[in-house]
């Protein structure tokens, strides 16, 4: 099942290349970063980049360099059919896709990082600029481009949104160019193996090339970076808390890093230091950074001086954005202040409002001699100062809390009502003609009172 990722606009796609620097030979040192995990704009997902990455060691770094100096897409394949009707497909034409670097066939080559929750599978290469000088150049002119992953998927599944690569390999790099078309299905993948033995011809050109041998300055020394061993990064990391690590040799013992200012520094451990730092030894390193002009021209810059710029232009900014920050947060304070003093006259103006409703029904209740009592009286004036009426709102969220306060007066006149009319029935009782205190006459119409005491006389007779 071979796949081909299409192409993206540059950089925000699949990968990039990035050119690093010149070597002697005129080939140019380049960084790629091949491929990532998740989901991408075809629908593709590549699952284990970390165990497939290094499949790419070893693998050829493809181009195409049409008319005009044009960069293409690379894929195009011509279909012509034989004499026993076949139809045979070619890679030779004009704008067919050309060898034109390698992956290093090293353990250091090929490395995985993590961003943004995805896994980058990032390798170093070269590219040849002996067998297509314009190519290469026109490469390194423009300093980055986008590049797409040239796998061979070997076992894949079907999810609701996207097709899942479990295992896969990798066939090389192509770099692409603008306006690039659909691949055809597989085309890569043909191309691939009918430039094998090309590719192998240009890996021997590459070691034969050294005509004239330059001198070898780094003859014997370990060139192997540790950067990518985690558990020795964050060792060597907190052996030199105030400096930032920028690259460090294979077993951490070499290393080269930053400054609190900025500035580059060295360290070189020894067997005998035990693990131990010894402050003395860190010095100041010199980086400079060169390029050669087409006519053959280098010019050289001290990477200290490259960066000062970049870095005051940024610790300007810096430096912009906080004071914005700064005034920001005194505006805000200050409008945090308007609100609450907004806040706490409108909590006066409700309290005041209720207060003025509360006194209005009491005394009118005074009036009708329906008075409340103390108690009573002082706690509705309690509820009042404590805020309870300032926080009632009706479905509209206007404030009714004067609303509530009348109620909550008229409930307790209410009560009082109750108890005074209740009293009242009770002491509206039965009376007897007897008791006394009356004017009530019998039936002849003589005194009661006369009547009854003449009644007790006789029953006692």
């Amino acid at each position: 099942m071979p796949i081909k990722t299409k192409s993206a606009a540059p950089f925000d796609g699949l990968g990039s290349l990035r050119v690093l620097q010149q070597d002697n030979d005129l080939n140019w040192d380049v960084r790629i970063e091949i491929m990532r995990s998740g989901l991408n704009e075809n629908g593709w997902d590549y699952r284990n980049i970390g165990r497939y990455a290094n499949t790419f060691r070893g693998t050829p770094i493809l181009c195409a360099y049409l008319p005009g100096g044009r960069i293409g897409d690379g894929h195009n394949m011509t279909e012509s059919r034989g004499m026993d009707g076949q139809v045979h497909y070619s890679f030779t034409d004009g704008t067919a896709e050309r060898i034109v670097g390698i992956i290093y066939d090293t353990d250091d080559a090929v490395w995985t990082e993590e961003r943004d929750g995805e896994v980058w599978a990032i390798a170093r290469g070269k590219l040849w600029r002996f067998y297509n000088p314009e190519l290469v150049d026109k490469i390194a002119r423009q300093g980055r481009m986008s590049v797409s992953a040239e796998t061979n998927v070997t076992k894949a599944h079907r999810e609701t949104d996207r097709e899942v690569y479990s295992q896969w390999y990798g066939l090389g790099v192509t770099i692409l160019g603008d306006g690039v078309a659909p691949a055809v299905p597989g085309a890569n993948i043909k191309a691939l193996e009918a430039m094998q033995s090309q590719f192998k011809e240009m890996q021997l050109r590459a070691a034969s090339y050294h005509t004239d041998k330059p001198q070898d300055n780094n003859k014997g020394v370990k060139t192997l970076s540790g950067m990518s061993n985690v558990p020795l990064l964050k060792k060597v990391q907190e052996k030199f808390k105030d400096y930032r690590i920028l690259d460090m040799s294979e077993n951490g013992d070499h290393i080269l890093m930053l400054n609190a200012s900025g500035l580059p520094c060295t360290y070189a451990s020894k067997a005998e230091d035990h693990d131990t730092v010894i402050p003395e030894r860190i010095t100041y390193a010199n980086l400079s950074a060169p390029f050669k002009f087409e006519d053959g021209t280098v010019v050289s810059v001290d990477v200290t001086t490259m960066l000062a710029a970049s870095v005051e232009a940024a610790n300007n900014r810096a430096e912009s954005a906080e004071t914005k920050c700064s005034n920001l947060e005194k505006e805000n304070e200050a409008l945090n202040a308007k609100v609450k003093a907004m806040n706490e006259a409108e909590d006066k103006r409700r309290i005041k409002a209720a207060k003025e409703v509360i006194e209005k029904a009491i005394s009118e209740a005074d009036a009708c001699h329906m008075e409340l009592s103390e108690d009573t009286r002082k706690q509705l004036m309690d509820a009042v100062e404590a805020g309870c009426y300032n926080t009632v709102l009706n479905e509209a969220g206007e404030w009714v809390g004067d609303q509530k306060a009348t109620a909550d007066v008229m409930s307790k006149i209410g009560e009082l009502s109750m108890q005074a009319a209740r009293a009242k029935a009770n002491a509206q009782e039965k009376r007897y003609v007897w008791e006394g205190g009356g004017s009530a006459t019998n039936a002849a119409g003589g005194d009661s009172n006369a009547f009854l005491s003449q009644a007790i006389k006789n029953i006692s007779d």
